[in-house]
C-alpha cells in the first residue's frame, strides 16, 4: 500500500493516542524527518508526496520503538542542545533545556577573548564542555566521566563541533579524583550536572527515563546530594586563587547546595532560576 506523508502521520498519531503523550505529534513528525532526511516544514507543505515502501518500513519500526517508551532522542540518535547538534544513546544522559542554564550563566562569566582552563565533571554527551568550547574560542576545557562509553561519545560530538583541539578527554571516577590533597591539575572554573536524583525518586521516573537513561548519570544517592558534598568539598584543591564553581541543581536542592558552599568556605554563593521559574545553578569562588 501505497503511504503519504499525510497518510502517514495520521495513521502515527491515532496509533499511538493512547500512550497519552502530550508531544505526540511533534515526536512522530520528528521520526518521519529523520527517515526522510527533511525538516518540518518540508513535511507540512508536501503532505500529498508518497513514500518509499522501505523508507516507510524505517518509520514503522520507529515508531515500535517509540511505542515501547524509548526517547525519541535515542531513536534518531541526536539532540540540539545550545543550537548545537549533539550524537546521543544510551550511554549518555539526553541534554535537556535546564542544562543550557548552566552554560549561559557560565559563559556570562566569561570574556569572549579570555583565556581559561576549565573542567567538566560528568561530561556525559560532552554538551557542556563542547557548547563552553565554541561559544568561547580561547578556552581548554578537560571534560570528565567514569564511563569510556560516554566519552567516546563525548570525542565524537567534539569532533562534529570542531572543537576536539582544544578539550582533553579524561576517564575518571570523581570520587577517587583528589584523593591525594594537591590537584594535578588546576583551574579557573569548575562546572558539573552531577546525578542529583534521590535514589527513591529514580524509581518513580517516567519509564522513558527510568528504563532507557543511564542510572549512573542520574541518582545522586540517598538524599541526592552525594556528588555534591563530594565536588564541593574537594574541587576547591583543584580551583586557583579566585576560581570559580558552578553545578547544576534540582529544582528542591538550592538551601542544600547553598549550605555546602558557604560550610566550605566559598564566596559570592548566588543562584540562578531556569527559563521555568525554578532554581537550577549555585555557583560560588574560591578566595
Amino acid at each position: 500500500m501505497v503511504m503519504t506523508i499525510g497518510q502517514a502521520l495520521q495513521n502515527s498519531n491515532k496509533k499511538l493516542a493512547a500512550l497519552g503523550n502530550v508531544n505526540l505529534n511533534f515526536d512522530v513528525t520528528m521520526l518521519l524527518c529523520h527517515v526522510l532526511k527533511k525538516d518540518r516544514l518540508f513535511l507540512l507543505t508536501n503532505q500529498a508526496q508518497e513514500i518509499q515502501s522501505e523508507l516507510y518500513a524505517q518509520y514503522l519500526e520507529m515508531l515500535e520503538r517509540y511505542a515501547l517508551g524509548q526517547p525519541l532522542q535515542y531513536i534518531i540518535g541526536s539532540q540540539e542542545f545550545m543550537s548545537l547538534p549533539f550524537i546521543v544513546n544510551e550511554n549518555v544522559l539526553i541534554p535537556r533545556q535546564d542544562t543550557e542554564t548552566l552554560v549561559e550563566q557560565v559563559l556570562a562569566r566569561i570574556a569572549p577573548d579570555a583565556k581559561l582552563h576549565i573542567l567538566d565533571i560528568g561530561t556525559g554527551s560532552g554538551c557542556i564542555a563542547i557548547s563552553l568550547a565554541h561559544y568561547r574560542k580561547n578556552l581548554s576545557v578537560v571534560a570528565m566521566d567514569i564511563s569510556s562509553e560516554a566519552l567516546a561519545v563525548a570525542k565524537q560530538n567534539a569532533i562534529n563541533n570542531q572543537v576536539a583541539r582544544r578539550i582533553s578527554f579524561l576517564q575518571q571516577d570523581v570520587f577517587t579524583l583528589w584523593q591525594d590533597d594537591k590537584a594535578t591539575q588546576t583551574f579557573d572554573i569548575i562546572v558539573s550536572n552531577p546525578p542529583y536524583i534521590t535514589a527513591q525518586v529514580v524509581e518513580t521516573l517516567d519509564k522513558k527515563v527510568r528504563a532507557y537513561e543511564p542510572y549512573g548519570a542520574l541518582c545522586g544517592g540517598k538524599d541526592g546530594l552525594d556528588y555534591y558534598r563530594h565536588i564541593i568539598q574537594n574541587g576547591k584543591k583543584a580551583l586557583k586563587q579566585g576560581g570559580w564553581m558552578a553545578l547544576e541543581i534540582g529544582y528542591d536542592q538550592r538551601e542544600a547546595v547553598e549550605r555546602l558552599f558557604r560550610d566550605h568556605g566559598y564566596g559570592n554563593i548566588e543562584t540562578i532560576k531556569d527559563y521555568a521559574g525554578n532554581d537550577r545553578v549555585v555557583s560560588g569562588n574560591w578566595a
